[in-house]
């Protein structure tokens, strides 16, 4: 068997990928709170192992632990036939007392999938390029220092990083060979995603480019939803998109050979507000998707949940991800220090709202335009000949140095609230 340049070079990454995952996955032992996630997810598998199956756990789901639950059982059977462990329950009464091994099979676990993850993204890579892009972009994923330190961590990130990539993998695949097989699996692997952590949902959103057909951003979808409009009610006109009896303001712009039109987003307020107690908030009510998780568990065992299902009663309910260092947020014309960026989440409920209460930001016309930029030159000249003439010596100002008395004199003339400069 030949092994060629490509498949020698792909091993010698992999091989990269995982000594840099392996190497100090013990780190922080014996002390157990390096990263406190780890506990928990423990925690919950050890609960599976009591025969627990509805541990009151909902910050992840529980396809992770389940699959660390298998481990564990491989784990006691080794120990059993090595006389380490009589039952189940000695296994579980280790973790109190010996957790090293507990914390080392679930980073082993994290550090296979954050290796498995480089594979895939060369796969990808060649699907979509060529080997030579492929290679590199392997080489990349195998030395990405954020990738590399989740893999020493026994938590959900790089499992469900896996998956995500999988199923994009598989998406590409599907949409070049146009098989319904691989449009199944790509949808089954991003289902585990989700089973993984909850932010494996949102990798819905590219199917609806695999068809080649032109569907409306969630944020106009939700407005056409809610506004009751028909695919008859809306259509381009001109410069505007028209929907219903609003006629929507569009700017174009080309993006290589691509002609494209976007909307100009009138924000109701920015990504944070100050509430009556002086404390910031969403300017749209928020809830994180463990309240609602959790919420649904009380209603099926019969307690009363913890949020009210009428809340949602007549609203336009947007799920969309909200941590910044998930990388969804942008900038906007309101952002500042003090409210940061805007999720994407909020961008598209800003639109929905913009559209919905008729409220558009117009393009300015050429003419207007050039006024304005006349207008401003202006107010700047005049601006410029209202400060203090400068001095034909050179003057300096410091520590200990003050302008001439007659230019504070001027100052002061024309600006009484200033006083002084010194």
């Amino acid at each position: 068997m030949r092994f060629t340049t490509s498949s020698v070079l792909l091993v010698a990454i992999l091989a990269v990928a995982a000594a840099v995952r392996v190497w100090g996955l013990a780190f922080g032992l014996p002390h157990s709170q390096a990263r406190p996630d780890e506990s928990q997810i423990i925690d919950v598998t050890l609960n599976f192992l009591q025969g627990n199956f509805k541990p009151a756990f909902y910050d992840y789901p529980w396809l992770y632990m389940w699959v660390l639950t298998g481990l564990y059982v491989l784990y006691y059977v080794w120990g059993g036939m090595n006389g380490a462990f009589q039952g189940v329950a000695e296994l579980v009464a280790a973790w109190p007392t010996d957790w090293a091994p507990f914390f080392l099979i679930s980073r082993g676990l994290s550090a296979a999938a954050g290796v498995a993850t480089v594979a895939v993204v060369y796969r990808l890579a060649r699907k979509l390029w060529d080997e030579p892009t492929a290679l590199v972009a392997a080489l990349f994923m195998a030395l990405a220092f954020i990738h590399v330190r989740d893999s020493h961590f026994g938590t959900t990130d790089v499992a469900m990083t896996l998956l995500m990539v999988t199923s994009v993998s598989l998406l590409v695949s599907a949409h070049a060979a146009g098989e319904r097989r691989l449009f199944v699996l790509a949808g089954l692997f991003g289902g585990l995603a989700t089973a993984t952590k909850y932010n494996g949902a949102f990798l819905a959103a590219p199917f609806i480019v695999s068809q080649g057909k032109e569907l409306a951003s969630l944020g106009v979808a939700a407005a056409l939803r809610a506004g009751g409009f028909t695919p008859p009610d809306v259509g381009p006109d001109g410069e505007y998109l028209r929907i219903g009896d609003r006629r929507v303001p569009l700017v174009k712009h080309r993006i290589g050979n691509v002609e494209q039109h976007t909307m100009l987003i009138n924000f109701k307020a920015p990504a944070l507000v100050r509430n009556a107690a002086g404390a910031l908030e969403t300017p749209y009510q928020s809830y994180g998707f463990n309240e609602i998780f959790g919420a649904e568990q009380d209603i099926l065992e019969g307690k009363k949940p913890r949020l009210d299902p009428e809340i949602f009663k007549d609203k336009i309910v947007f799920v969309g991800l909200t941590a910044s260092g998930l990388l969804d947020v942008f900038g906007t014309p309101m952002s500042t220090e003090e409210n940061g960026s805007m999720p994407g989440i909020q961008l598209h409920a800003s639109m929905t709202d913009s559209i919905l209460a008729n409220r558009f930001i117009r393009p300015g016309s050429t003419l207007s335009r050039v006024g304005s930029f006349g207008l401003a030159a202006s107010v700047l000249a005049r601006c410029s000949g209202c400060a203090p003439q400068a001095s034909r010596s050179p003057v300096v100002v410091g520590e200990g140095a003050s302008l001439p008395a007659d230019t504070n004199a001027r100052v002061t003339q024309r600006y009484p609230r200033l006083g002084a400069v010194r």
